[in-house]
């Protein structure tokens, strides 16, 4: 049984997997670090040791990182300690399963989008656009499902309003007194609901963009944290929500290494 470890710039994700095919977890969670790195890092470890409990025994430790170097110690520090195991941790490459890295130079191509694009590939070579709706959010292409010809970056839903109110007088102030009314209506009536929505509008349309220039069919593939507010604004599209891509890619990783 491998353990897979996600740990993104918010939460920690991790699951225990087996067998051959990306979806046979067999248990899994998720913990916020941000702001609590120990007490995060307490809490997961401790999910772990009672998932094992019932679960059997780890064989290898797989881990993708984007967040610095304090996690990836703790993690491979208790690794070795309790199970005398090394932890692989997952970078992107040139080339894997048939993917190639369409960055110049591929160390500046987050792991955690290499991990996801591997976990949203199949067999049937259709164009992928692979949106993560995190932290920050990233679109990427795959055309003809093989090769990555480059993405986007942009801020998450929570960064563009948090820059508002801190490079603005008073959307901050207004916005406290919003309506809630963001969610029934296309443009905003409130300062709360226009910020909203102007930040989910930024973010569909560089998702729309992108797909619209593309002359072939294209499979569209969300997640991260934010995937539920942006999915039915882009319902025109079809598209589909993997919660755990990066997990997915991981335990195809696991699968042939």
């Amino acid at each position: 049984m491998n353990l897979l470890l996600d740990v993104g710039n918010t939460r920690v994700k991790w699951a225990f997997h087996s067998g051959a095919l990306a979806e046979n977890f067999i248990a899994s969670g998720d913990v916020v670090h941000v702001g609590r790195v120990a007490a995060a890092f307490t809490e997961l470890t401790a999910a772990i040791r009672t998932s094992l409990a019932s679960e059997g025994t780890i064989s290898k430790v797989f881990m993708v990182n984007v967040t610095g170097s304090e996690l990836s110690r703790l993690f491979t520090d208790f690794f070795i300690r309790e199970f005398h195991l090394e932890v692989s941790v997952v970078v992107s490459e040139s080339e894997c399963m048939g993917l190639t890295n369409g960055y110049a130079d591929i160390s500046q191509l987050g792991a955690d989008r290499w991990v996801g694009m591997l976990g949203a590939t199949n067999e049937s070579l259709v164009s992928i656009c692979v949106v993560d709706a995190g932290t920050a959010v990233t679109i990427d292409l795959v055309v003809g499902g093989t090769s990555h010809v480059g993405g986007l970056i942009l801020p998450g839903l929570a960064l563009m309003r948090d820059s508002l109110f801190l490079a603005t007088g008073d959307i901050e102030a207004f916005s406290m007194r919003g309506s809630g009314d963001q969610a029934d209506h296309s443009v905003g009536r409130s300062t709360d609901s226009a910020v909203h929505l102007g930040a989910v509008e930024a973010i569909v349309g560089a998702v729309e963009r992108t797909l619209n220039r593309q002359k072939e069919p294209v499979r569209l593939i969300v997640t991260g944290g934010d995937a539920q507010v942006l999915l039915p604004h882009l319902a025109g599209y079809s598209p589909e929500h993997r919660p755990r891509l990066v997990l997915e890619g991981l335990a195809k990783l696991a699968a042939i290494a």
